[in-house]
């Protein structure tokens, strides 16, 4: 029985909407935010419905000022969170045209173009964030997982290494070399990263089912139950593992 196919298909299914908007830190926004209030001054009740929510804030402030690469880039992160890629896009890569050292920047259209299943235009976004800041783990991070959905698995490891030596803790980065390890058939080191990323995050649906695909592949059938039975209680529709945990059942 076949195990390892639910490994490629769940590396798809971590770059979900859920995850995309978590991983650009909202700290560059804040200080923007504020400062947009105060130089507005005090508002008319005229005004109110302006502020009515995130993107009406942001498309206001962009009529009344010019080449603002962060206020593009807040309205970007805006219409990230109501899902209009496309909409984003355009606004992202006005902020980094006005600006193309700005890494956030770079990011969030790297994420955007992930999205919308631009995985070439989404690499050069994410080299562009290196290139303006070499230190940015996320951006790391982000590269390697673009890198492996493209198939390039020897480059994805090295960036995603990289990614880890910066931040240890980067359960997504530990996930996804867990599965280009898998693919390879090195069991030990996709379990060791399997492992670590469920320690940083318990409840990782995906590598709980993984876990439980490496253990049925390594011959622990009463351990991959149980890491799939763990993954089907917390998602109950989870496809590949109860699959996997039927063909356990078959196999005895």
């Amino acid at each position: 029985y076949a195990y390892l196919p639910t490994i490629g298909l769940n590396l798809a299914l971590a770059y979900g909407v859920g995850t995309l908007l978590t991983r650009v830190s909202p700290r560059l926004a804040w200080g923007v935010f504020a400062a947009v209030v105060v130089s507005l001054g005090s508002l008319t009740w005229r005004q109110i419905g302006v502020w009515k929510n995130s993107t009406t804030l942001y498309e206001h402030a962009l009529a009344v000022t010019e080449k603002n690469h962060v206020m593009h880039f807040n309205y970007g992160r805006a219409l990230m969170r109501e899902g209009r890629y496309d909409e984003a896009e355009a606004e992202l890569e006005k902020a980094v045209r006005l600006n193309q050292g700005f890494y956030g920047a770079w990011l969030s259209l790297g994420l955007v173009l992930a999205q919308k299943d631009d995985p070439q235009k989404a690499r050069l976004a994410f080299q562009n964030a290196l290139i303006a800041n070499p230190g940015y783990a996320e951006a790391r991070r982000e590269l390697g997982l673009v890198l492996a959905r493209l198939g390039e698995a020897a480059e994805a490891k090295h960036e995603l290494g990289l990614a880890l030596e910066a931040n240890p803790g980067d359960a997504d980065a530990h996930y996804t070399l867990s599965v280009l390890y898998a693919q390879e058939r090195d069991f030990a080191r996709a379990e060791t990263h399997t492992r670590e990323a469920l320690r940083v995050r318990p409840r990782f649906v995906q590598a709980l089912a993984n876990l439980g695909a490496i253990c049925a592949e390594t011959g622990r059938v009463s351990e991959a139950r149980g890491y799939l039975r763990q993954a089907l209680e917390l998602d109950p529709n989870h496809v590949e593992a109860r699959r996997n945990l039927q063909l356990l059942d078959v196999g005895e």
